[in-house]
């Protein structure tokens, strides 16, 4: 049984187990333990709660603060600095920027800098560790012990 299902009938018989007397009442409860295989506490306790708000639709989600351009300025700043970490990256950003800048290696605007020099050793740990998954090589497998090699390589017993 699907958890939707369960729900709406959990929804259609809240108000009648409300208004329903003692006997009715533990006859609605038994009928709700047997429809959704609930224990019997556990279904009480939602019979008797109110019924939850519904959640917030995916199109309340907060803007991003840090757009692409900005990424991609962090991530030369990233790899020019050998890929450290993000903890020791984030202070080292500002100098680092500087240095690229003058060596034309990146350009920046101000809005992209300003965003830069203000970005957390949180968010930078998080595009970073994106970025490394992403680049990671993958590999079919490891080096097994194969018969080949060993016939090849000749053993002296000593006597």
């Amino acid at each position: 049984m699907s958890k939707m299902s369960k729900q709406e009938y959990l929804n259609e018989l809240r108000p009648k187990y409300k208004k329903a007397g003692r006997k009715q009442k533990s006859q609605l409860l038994s009928d709700f333990c047997d429809f959704s295989g609930y224990h019997r506490k556990h279904a009480l306790r939602l019979l008797n709660s109110p019924p939850r708000a519904s959640k917030k639709s995916s199109s309340c989600r907060r803007s991003r603060t840090y757009d692409q351009i900005t990424i991609n300025a962090l991530l030369v700043i990233w790899s020019a600095s050998n890929k450290i970490c993000a903890e020791r990256l984030q202070p080292y950003i500002p100098e680092m920027m500087e240095k690229l800048v003058e060596c034309r290696e990146l350009e920046i605007l101000p809005e992209t800098k300003n965003k830069l020099l203000r970005i957390s050793a949180s968010t930078v740990k998080r595009i970073v560790h994106n970025e490394k998954n992403r680049s990671r090589i993958k590999i079919g497998g490891t080096t097994r012990p194969g018969s080949l090699l060993k016939s090849q390589i000749e053993i002296r017993y000593g006597r």
